[in-house]
């Protein structure tokens, strides 16, 4: 590890903080990923995360106790979309850093491998009437 791979520094959105971020504590990457996790649960569930286990009590403090203890619902999103893309998502998500994956070891998984060839994608998608593409459910 070298001097600038780890930040103490916060900054950003509290609902994408990471567990590390939450206890003050430095963090590297996996920040970054876990953050990256969020913004994607958001995208996928159509709603911020935490905010419905929160609700309106507990302020800052309990949004910071939730991602200490709490998990994000990625099987809500799990009927949407493949098995293999919700366990992805998920090791972002993972409360110990060192357990989340690196962007150069998820570009390399055989789902993003698949998802990158246009023949495996077209395979998975069809467009509606009015050119949007939506995902085909696998059987």
């Amino acid at each position: 590890m070298h001097v600038h791979d780890v930040c103490t520094p916060r900054c950003g959105s509290p609902l994408y903080m990471s567990p590390e971020l939450c206890q003050g504590r430095p963090y590297d990457r996996g920040a970054d990923i876990w953050a990256l996790g969020c913004t994607i649960y958001q995208m996928m569930a159509l709603r911020e995360p935490w905010v419905d286990l929160v609700g309106g009590k507990g302020g800052m403090m309990g949004l910071y106790k939730l991602i200490l203890s709490g998990t994000l619902d990625w099987g809500r999103v799990g009927a949407r979309y493949s098995t293999e893309l919700v366990a992805l998502l998920t090791s972002f998500t993972e409360r110990d850093a060192s357990n989340r994956p690196a962007l150069k070891v998820v570009l390399t998984t055989p789902f993003m491998q698949a998802a990158s060839r246009p023949s495996e994608v077209a395979a998975h998608h069809t467009e509606d009437q009015y050119g949007s593409s939506r995902c085909r459910s696998r059987t």
